[in-house]
């Protein structure tokens, strides 16, 4: 009664025929009469699962670039291309088509050597003008500017070296100050000329 694949006898290594075994795991060799016991681990006898891929339905699914016949069931991370169980390969924490597999291993990654500051920019537009009296009449340019920083740069991939957003922080709190400063400064010559009757109805 053979169990499992083929096996040899564990002492002379020949191969053990139907006649040797006396039950599924226990056997004889027929040759030097040596006895044994089979475990099998089971990985020995699985098979592999291979990716099926879903069959298209046409007019209703999305179909996969390199298959036109089977179903689309991701999207390619790097460049979108619809992709079925087939060709969707995990690849770094993404599942990416082929193609992108090749490319990124022919063209290896870049470091990436310098990032903007968008605090720093910042902090040097909404400060600088205050800082230096002749120019605090360039913060009604220079305010809104700086605040757009704030906003742009707070999701935006910081310095290399660990930083925090104190400057995005300083530089929000200092433009929104001037902002207001110029709103408060031009209603009150607006209410002073309406007042004086230089603005008349």
């Amino acid at each position: 009664m053979p169990a499992g694949p083929a096996l040899s006898c564990p002492k002379c290594q020949r191969k053990l025929d139907a006649n040797a075994w006396q039950s599924e795991t226990i056997g004889a060799c027929n040759h030097c009469l040596t006895g044994f016991e089979f475990f099998a681990f089971p990985a020995l006898t699985a098979r592999p699962v291979a990716a099926v891929p879903g069959v298209a339905v046409p007019a209703e699914d999305a179909v996969c670039f390199f298959h036109a016949e089977n179903k689309a069931e991701v999207v390619c991370e790097s460049c979108g291309r619809f992709l079925c169980a087939v060709c969707a390969i995990d690849f770094a924490g993404q599942k990416l088509c082929p193609s992108c597999i090749a490319t990124k291993k022919a063209r290896p990654l870049q470091e990436d050597k310098s990032r903007v500051l968008y605090g720093g920019i910042a902090l040097v537009l909404a400060a600088l003008p205050v800082l230096i009296f002749p120019l605090w009449v360039f913060t009604i340019v220079t305010a809104p500017v700086a605040l757009g920083y704030v906003i742009y740069g707070w999701r935006r991939p910081r310095s290399l070296v660990a930083r925090s957003r104190v400057r995005l922080v300083i530089a929000g709190v200092l433009a929104v100050l001037q902002i207001v400063g110029w709103f408060l400064l031009l209603g009150f010559l607006l209410f002073g000329a309406h007042k004086t009757g230089i603005i008349r109805h």
